[in-house]
């Protein structure tokens, strides 16, 4: 120290600002590892303007954040800090100055590490958080992220220091905080909202739910127009101290049930514990519910099917997410220019783009697809792209036609490892989160009614990453289905979605009306579709046949669930003939047994049931969720 203060005046004295002003720089540093906090945050604020004389941006920039980590130790907080630090970390940024910017990012992440660790003020681990943030919200490359991640030895050092802070913060009562904590952990670059900034774009008689799941904890809020209505920090679940592996590992596999068409109310208690009962009131109250899940895995939980008072929730309110309560500010405004709709349904030759010709696998075709989306182009009045001429090339044409709505009946997505590459078109083509981006969509509502066809359920982060494309290219609302749902109640509940829309219907209300209707459809009605569906499809082409013989198929199922095992048979034995003849006798082979089957309990038919319910089990309305605009 006696060194550096010498140095310091003999540099001073011949006039050398540039050795003075590291001489100053110097101490300040070796009062700050001393912990003489106050001498270090002036000696770094002299620094400053002294190194400013010389144009030396390195030191500078050290300097500057020195004063900022000094003034974070004593208190003299600011949210200017927040201001000088990234503009900081830009010059450093703009002049390859990596190393340096990343490391002083892992200083103060550090800092808020210490502060918590050593149960300092939880104040101040915040904000040292929030300096930390900032910078490394700078360096977002995969490989600077890379040379963060090693620095913390693969661990995402931001979100372990959050989610210490989270309880500590909902020890204080400070959940203005804790929300914008949880904006930071959702990594989203959207612009955070206060809670009174979202409060204030909530319409009345709406409930905004977020849920953030930390390791320990499950933290959730309730927002209306008037404010923050209800909050709580969760640590037991289903008795047993709270485990997010757990929880998140019990929500999975009620969602399989619920998908797989069982209804267990004993395995969804604890869920109804823990997501609703907190808020019994305030959903009570509202109309209509805003659900954002800041975790990943817990994107698109279907709270719908949760039963609440003695009824699925989803029978009761009407339902939407967001994936990042942001998005309240980037929705755009209804487009009076808009008109008309975009309709594609079962696009041909579907493959993955890029694939040598030799391991190509060609997905076979979705004859109800193509149905949904005739039948549904019937009701707007407009031509459909249909097979082979769903191109990607005329998709985007008809889009830069600024249509009200987007509708793609497709057999899935491309996708690897639970992730989306984008939605399949003809001949190897797709549209991915980066085409939806370039097309600067007006669309009121973009409608992904995806088959699956197979694939493993894709997990609601995967949909939520691809919609939020969508709404950030511009549309105001995104449709999707969660799993795979039944062809035929797929085909049926989007008619009866556009029917609610063309008659002016929110995207929200039109859906949940759509599912009520659902609920409510009969063997009868579900045949009498099946024959206007079937009456569609010409005869002149052996594919259209097969596609016949899948209608005709389907009408056996519903002949049998109504009850009329005789005639199903007889549908089966229709169906199985037609596939033979056009040179599908694999498929025809799936029918035989079925058909087999239908013949046995043919001998001990009851009579036919034609008002047999037949989609009321939650595993046929439950997947179909809009995120984004509601109203």
């Amino acid at each position: 120290h006696e060194f550096y203060f010498g140095a310091r005046q003999d540099f001073a004295e011949v006039g050398a600002i540039r050795g003075e002003a590291m001489a100053i720089l110097r101490l300040a540093y070796l009062d700050a590892i001393a912990s003489k906090w106050n001498l270090a945050s002036h000696g770094y604020q002299e620094a400053r303007h002294r190194v400013a004389e010389t144009g030396d941006r390195l030191n500078f920039m050290t300097a500057t954040m020195g004063k900022c980590w000094t003034s974070l130790q004593i208190g003299e907080w600011s949210e200017d800090l927040i201001g000088k630090i990234e503009a900081t970390s830009r010059v450093a940024k703009d002049n390859d100055a990596i190393a340096y910017g990343i490391s002083w990012g892992l200083a103060f992440a550090y800092a808020g590490r210490d502060a918590l660790d050593n149960n300092e003020d939880v104040i101040i681990a915040l904000r040292a958080a929030r300096l930390a943030h900032t910078i490394f919200a700078l360096f977002n490359t995969p490989e600077q992220q890379e040379i963060i991640l090693r620095a913390f030895g693969g661990q995402d050092i931001m979100e372990t220091l959050y989610g210490d802070l989270i309880p500590g913060l909902a020890d204080i009562g400070d959940w203005e905080q804790i929300f914008a904590v949880a904006n930071n952990l959702n990594n989203s670059n959207l612009e955070t909202l206060s809670l009174n900034e979202i409060a204030a774009y909530l319409p009345q008689g709406v409930l905004l739910l977020a849920y953030l799941i930390l390791e320990q904890h499950l933290v959730a809020w309730g927002i209306t127009s008037e404010g923050l209505v209800g909050q709580y920090n969760l640590d037991q679940f289903d008795t047993q101290p709270f485990n997010s592996s757990l929880f998140i590992a019990h929500a999975l596999e009620w969602i399989d049930e619920v998908s797989g068409g069982i209804v267990d109310s004993t395995s969804s208690a604890a869920l109804v514990q823990s997501l609703l009962e907190p808020f019994d009131a305030q959903i009570a109250a509202a109309n209509h519910l805003l659900i954002v899940p800041f975790t990943e895995e817990f994107k698109l939980f279907p709270f719908n099917a949760l039963p609440w008072q003695y009824q699925p929730l989803g029978k009761q309110k009407t339902i939407s997410y967001l994936p990042s309560p942001s998005l309240l500010n980037k929705i755009p405004s209804l487009d009076p220019t808009t008109k008309g709709a975009l309709v594609v349904g079962n696009p041909d030759f579907v493959y993955m783009e890029n694939v040598q010709p030799r391991n190509r696998e060609f997905i076979n075709s979705l004859p109800v697809k193509r149905i949904e989306a005739e039948l549904i182009a019937d009701l707007y009045q407009v031509k459909s792209l249909i097979g082979i001429e769903a191109t990607k090339e005329a998709v985007m044409a008809e889009i830069a036609r600024t249509p009200k709505i987007i509708h793609l009946a497709t057999g899935g997505y491309f996708q690897t490892n639970n992730s989306i590459l984008g939605v399949p078109l003809a001949e190897g083509k797709s549209l991915s989160s980066e085409d939806f981006i370039s097309l600067k969509l007006k669309a009121d509502l973009v409608i992904l009614s995806a088959g699956y066809r197979e694939q493993s359920h894709l997990r609601g982060h995967s949909l939520t990453e691809l919609a939020q494309s969508i709404i950030q290219a511009g549309a105001r609302a995104v449709c999707v289905n969660l799993w795979s749902a039944d062809d035929l109640a797929t085909a049926i509940i989007m008619q009866l979605l556009h029917k609610g829309l063309l008659a002016g219907e929110s995207p929200a209300q039109a859906l949940w009306e759509a599912q009520q209707q659902l609920c409510q459809i009969t063997v009868q009605q579900a045949l009498d579709f099946c024959q206007v569906a079937q009456a569609k499809i010409p005869w002149q082409k052996e594919a259209d046949r097969a596609d016949r013989a899948i209608f005709t198929k389907y009408m056996g199922e519903l002949m049998a669930f109504g009850g009329d095992y005789p005639r199903a048979a007889e549908a089966y034995a229709v169906a199985i003939n037609i596939l033979n003849s056009v040179g599908r006798s694999s498929e025809a082979e799936t029918l035989q047994s079925e058909q087999r089957r239908y013949k046995l309990l043919a001998v001990h038919s009851n009579s036919f049931n034609p008002e047999q319910l037949i989609f009321n089990s939650p595993e046929y309305w439950v997947p179909f969720v809009i995120i984004g605009d509601w109203h």
